[in-house]
């Protein structure tokens, strides 16, 4: 049985602790300046890119580009490793600091996971709204590219097993997260389970508020949603079912998934009047969301595994 199926719990409580609210300045840092290479003094790959692109990032006003940081495990395990990949929410940036003081999130995330001999890498990447300039492709494609990246030039050589795969994030980075782990096109790799914090299932704006947001506040939410193009969703389509067992929430929730995407998305915040209540019980076997009073597992905040 593989490693990340053994942990699966153990693993998805690392990241539930691990995501409690940090000041934004902690991942402020700017990885432009960081030169890209082995690290010894952090056991890490700074900077590896996996694109060309850059651009200016609105969340941070900084200069942001296709690249990632990846996380090696201290020596002493054996066997190919597996992979636990770390989508950033707004404000922040992909790059992590090696900081051992206790609440930072190289303490709360990083570590107890390469201390359990997962390879951990962190992405920058663009957000389908967030990042959207009229004309041009929707940007929702670079998480897709940064682990396919990984696996074809650089997990043979660093030992990673991406047959075993989990992705997590928080925010833009769990909702892009999740988008790619059922909709993406991944070579090589197998994905095992998903544990995302605060984030979303679907960027189309009339999905969201039919699916999401109580009927009463449904007008108000739609004045202020952007539609893009092409923004992609992971619900209602007739694909597959998937069913997710999430924590620490303890509900169950049924994810219907496709590679079909929306034609438009969601804004990137919606007013305080059209925020959806939360389900007081899971959704029976079987049976369509609720239209109006349901958040996803992913808003829960909860372990999704993918093979059930």
């Amino acid at each position: 049985m593989p490693l990340i199926s053994k942990s699966l719990w153990a693993t998805a409580a690392v990241f539930a602790a691990g995501f409690a609210p940090i000041p934004s300045q902690a991942l402020m840092q700017a990885e432009s300046t960081v030169a890209p290479g082995y690290n010894a003094s952090c056991n890490c790959y700074r900077n590896v890119p996996y694109g060309s692109t850059t651009w200016i990032e609105p969340t941070t006003r900084k200069l942001a580009k296709q690249a990632m940081d990846v996380w090696m495990p201290p020596q002493g395990f054996s066997g190919p490793r597996p992979i636990a990949y770390y989508g950033h929410p707004n404000g922040t940036g992909n790059y992590i600091a090696y900081d051992k003081t206790a609440g930072s999130l190289y303490n709360r995330v990083v570590k107890p996971l390469t201390d359990q001999g997962f390879i951990v890498i962190s992405y920058e990447f663009r957000h389908p709204v967030v990042n959207y300039v009229a004309g041009s492709p929707t940007p929702r494609f670079d998480i897709q590219k940064a682990i396919n990246t990984f696996v074809n030039n650089h997990a043979v050589a660093l030992n990673a097993d991406p047959s075993n795969t989990f992705i997590s994030g928080q925010s833009r980075g769990g909702g892009l997260g999740i988008l790619t782990a059922l909709t993406g096109k991944l070579t090589g790799t197998t994905v095992r389970a998903i544990w995302t914090y605060q984030a979303q299932t679907t960027f189309n704006c009339t999905e969201m508020a039919n699916t999401f947001v109580i009927e009463s506040d449904r007008t108000a939410f739609m004045t202020q949603c952007t539609a893009v193009p092409d923004a992609g969703s992971s619900l209602h389509t007739t694909a597959r079912s998937t069913w997710c067992r999430c924590r620490p929430a303890r509900s169950t929730c049924t994810t219907r998934t496709s590679a079909t995407s929306s034609a438009a998305a969601m804004k990137r915040k919606a007013p305080a009047s059209a925020k959806p209540r939360q389900a007081s019980r899971a959704t029976p076997p079987g049976r369509a969301w609720p239209t109006s009073s349901s958040r996803t597992s992913s808003e829960r905040a909860g372990c999704c595994s993918l093979t059930g």
